[in-house]
């Protein structure tokens, strides 16, 4: 949902407002589907290195409002989760790049060298397929192949994630790496089926991502 109307108060610097994502990475411990599926979450898993061991699962909270809003909201997620007998090794908050308040241009994004773009991108693969040329791909448009496999949707067929993170630019110049990954990963045979854009306002743990 693009909600590209301005609100009616200007912003001050550093504030966003508009749709979020809360995301939870847990280790390994106790299942997380029902506790995700009674309290409004949605599951996001897979299995690392072509099905040969589970990977960590993420739940995701879509919520709307504004930044600080969220970050409250995230604090008090995370506690419930600790409370609930799981172990968070992650916490992210990540913003639609439509939001009020993402930077458009270069110069508005170098006020906050802690956030970034980041972009998923799953592409499709049948089975065998040379892995080293889509890591080449990506890592000439600095992405990275993820660990994991998202799905496996039909026999002999995996989709595979990767991962961009795009510092230091605003939308526009995001927007064009983006573009830049995706024909480089169409001219080495890797199509994708979904693309994921966000703006990342808070992460504790980048290094930990799959």
């Amino acid at each position: 949902m693009d909600i590209g109307s301005s609100s009616p108060h200007r912003l001050t610097a550093g504030q966003i407002v508009g749709d979020f994502s809360l995301r939870f990475t847990l280790g390994v411990g106790r299942e997380p589907a029902v506790w995700a599926r009674e309290h409004g979450f949605l599951l996001e898993g897979g299995v690392l290195d072509r099905g040969r061991s589970a990977g960590w699962p993420t739940v995701v909270r879509e919520c709307a409002g504004d930044l600080g809003t969220q970050r409250a909201r995230a604090e008090e997620w995370r506690a419930r989760l600790v409370r609930d007998g799981f172990r968070v090794v992650r916490t992210c908050i990540e913003a639609a790049p439509w939001n009020e308040g993402v930077p458009r241009t270069d110069a508005e994004a170098a006020a906050f060298p802690c956030r970034w773009f980041a972009h998923r991108v799953t592409v499709r693969a049948a089975i065998p397929y040379e892995a080293g040329r889509l890591v080449r791909a990506a890592g000439g448009c600095s992405a990275r192949l993820s660990r994991l496999a998202r799905a496996v949707p039909a026999r002999g067929v995996q989709e595979r994630l990767v991962v961009q993170r795009a510092p230091g630019v605003g939308r526009q110049g995001a927007r064009a790496r983006l573009e830049e990954l995706l024909a480089a990963l169409g001219a080495v045979g890797f199509r994708a089926v979904d693309v994921e854009e966000a703006y990342v306002v808070h992460d504790d743990g980048p290094a930990a991502a799959p």
